[in-house]
């Protein structure tokens, strides 16, 4: 029966990642921007500072310039890679949990993994926090089929892929860090001070590290230090303790901890009350299973990024770039479920209602969004309207990247009102915003003394075609 469970739920999961691919949501603002960097530059360009202050592993941007050029630079070909792992992290996610958690618990994990809003959103886009997942899948799967062989063997397998999985997802060097501490911890018994020393002595050990040191060193100190700037960096600002109020540090730390866990898990205000469940998950399992080199190869890359936040390297937070940490969580939440159930049932008949409340939350938020897409502005309905009413010497202004792609083949290419010079005599103007007060503000910022031709709304989105007077400019207004 539990296998049978599982089953449907790999099929629920792939049906809603199919569903989300072919409902083709549009564009979104960073999306855009890793989009037109991967459009424009080549091969070399995209190792380098990338446009729009986006960032981005190197092997994937590849990966992607690809597709472009295989397949031309339409939405299918650039979201399909991040589909394609998303659904391969299913069912090795599926295979890991079969090979490691009870019976009762395997079609939790799977539950919880093939029905989460964030991995089916990040399963739509065209930015690396799918690889991320599947990379993080995969090392695990990786030393789950090699934790038993000897040290060298095991270091020798790990020596080629470690390197590459660095630069294919910025997450694997923390994934990474737990795999190595696992390769030793299996190798070490602590009661032999003997053993400790010929561990040390394995030169495979000492290969893998160096392996694993120089390739992120050359990342650190080349493409990431060069796609690194402050206007990234401040994007990220509540995601670091912040060292001139050090009284606030362990608040920081219980709340980043807690938006980790909800964002991974269910996104609603309830996914904090998960980490009630991994608390359980990772006691159960420290105390039940003599495996527990694998909790900490589970865990630990949580522990490597809190660490690298102190030091302001990488987030801490509830956001997309924490998102490795989903099958590791999961993983954990779904050991602690049976055990949970068994506890609540024995106090009361109607004590396991709690657990299944808990347990509504992605099925309730998934089916949402299944039906009700995610709320994206509609860059891509407002752009054909565009593209369908412009006329040729009539110029293209623009706000955002989404527009910048969709906009890509027009007869004229897309201004910035920020970068604007000279304004034209009749123009389109395309406005997107979240909020309804930004758009009107960057109108009236951005567009005076001009008389508007027509107007028309989308969702999260403004076009506007307009005539300027003789002597207007278009600029920003004065803070006066």
């Amino acid at each position: 029966m539990y296998q049978r469970l599982s089953l449907v739920f790999i099929v629920v999961g792939l049906v809603l990642r199919f569903w989300h691919f072919l409902r083709c949501p549009s564009v979104w603002h960073d999306e855009a921007a890793l989009i037109v960097n991967v459009i424009d530059l080549d091969y070399r360009q995209l190792l380098g500072p990338l446009l729009h202050h986006e960032a981005g592993p190197p092997l994937f941007l590849w990966i992607e310039h690809f597709m472009v050029e295989m397949f031309g630079d339409n939405i299918w070909s650039l979201r399909f890679p991040s589909f394609l792992v998303s659904c391969l992290s299913l069912v090795l996610f599926w295979d890991l949990a079969r090979r490691t958690l009870s019976e009762r618990a395997v079609p939790w994990a799977v539950f919880l993994f093939a029905l989460s809003d964030r991995l089916l959103w990040h399963a739509t886009e065209a930015k690396p926090y799918a690889f991320d997942v599947f990379v993080a899948v995969l090392l695990a799967q990786g030393f789950l089929r090699t934790r038993n062989w000897a040290i060298t063997p095991q270091c020798l397998f790990w020596i080629p892929i470690l390197p590459i999985c660095i630069w294919l997802s910025y997450p694997a060097c923390f994934l990474s860090g737990g795999i190595i501490l696992g390769v030793f911890l299996r190798s070490f018994d602590p009661s032999q001070k003997i053993h400790l020393l010929k561990l040390l002595r394995q030169p495979g050990l000492w290969l893998l590290v160096l392996a694993v040191g120089v390739s992120f060193l050359a990342l650190a100190l080349g493409p990431a230090k060069a796609q690194r700037d402050g206007a990234m960096e401040s994007c990220w600002t509540n995601h670091f303790p912040n060292w001139s109020k050090p009284w606030r540090f362990i608040d920081w730390t219980i709340f980043s901890t807690f938006e980790v866990i909800r964002y991974n898990v269910v996104t609603l205000g309830i996914g904090q009350a998960f980490v009630v469940l991994l608390a359980v998950g990772a006691y159960h399992t420290w105390k039940t299973r003599s495996e527990k080199i694998w909790l900490v190869v589970l865990l630990s890359p949580m522990l490597l990024v809190y660490l690298a936040s102190c030091l302001h390297k990488y987030p801490f937070g509830g956001s997309r770039v924490e998102v490795f940490l989903a099958p590791a969580l999961m993983w954990v939440i779904a050991a602690a479920i049976p055990p949970a159930y068994d506890w609540l049932k024995n106090r009361g008949r109607y004590q396991p209602l709690v657990l299944a409340v808990l347990l509504c939350a992605p099925v309730l938020q998934t089916g949402f969004r299944a039906a009700v897409d995610w709320p994206r502005a509609d860059c891509a309905t407002a752009s054909d309207y565009v593209l369908n009413h412009c006329e040729t010497h009539e110029a293209l202004l623009i706000n955002h990247w989404e527009f910048e792609y969709y906009l890509r083949n027009a007869s004229s290419k897309p201004i910035y009102l920020e970068n604007l010079k000279d304004h034209p005599e009749q123009c389109w103007v395309l406005i997107v915003g979240d909020k309804s007060e930004e758009r009107e503000h960057d109108i009236s910022t951005w567009i005076k003394n001009a008389l508007v031709l027509e107007k028309k709304e989308f969702f999260r989105a403004i076009v506007l075609r307009v005539r300027f007077e003789s002597g207007a400019v278009s600029a920003p207004l004065s803070a006066d």
